[in-house]
């Protein structure tokens, strides 16, 4: 995560750009130490030095690959947040939102608290389709990796996005 400030720049005005290469499914899930489906259910935003963090606590439905527990929870720390009127982000870095579901890749980490293991695929948001099934909606750095979903470009059904980290510990 240090690595994402230092390129962000360190003062407000001299951010540079980032560029982070997008990522196949086989290889994030097995970067990941844990792959957890969860919805936050809220957050903590503080100070870590002169940046935002956020603290999401993840309520944890299923477990894809790890060692932590269903039913469980989790805290996944993310770079930047709103904290009074300062809002700190970095550009194309997805950020858990309250009361939402994803597919959390996630490595490393101290305690019960863990990172996203890649900056733009490791936050995969979940939604409804009108059939009422779950689909994962794939973020802009594993588009290509699910790139045969038959709901669109970058959506497939969740037990197939499942079913696809299953084979690739």
């Amino acid at each position: 995560m240090l690595a994402l400030w230092v390129a962000a720049g360190a003062r407000a005005g001299e951010a540079e750009a980032i560029v982070v290469a997008p990522i196949g499914l086989s290889a994030l899930t097995q970067q990941s130490d844990d792959v957890v489906l969860g919805t936050v259910a809220r957050q903590t935003v503080r100070y870590e030095g002169r940046h935002l963090v956020t603290d999401s606590e993840v309520s944890v439905a299923a477990v894809l690959k790890g060692r932590l527990v269903p039913r469980g929870t989790v805290f996944v720390r993310t770079a930047g947040g709103t904290l009074g009127n300062v809002t700190q982000r970095i550009a194309d870095v997805p950020s858990p939102e309250v009361g939402e579901s994803y597919v959390f890749f996630l490595s490393g980490g101290v305690g019960n608290t863990r990172y996203l293991a890649h900056a733009t695929a490791a936050l995969v948001p979940l939604r409804v389709n009108a059939a009422g099934q779950i689909e994962a909606v794939a973020p802009q750095g594993l588009q290509s990796a699910v790139a045969s979903g038959t709901a669109g470009p970058g959506v497939l059904p969740l037990a197939t996005l499942a079913e696809r980290v299953g084979g690739a510990r």
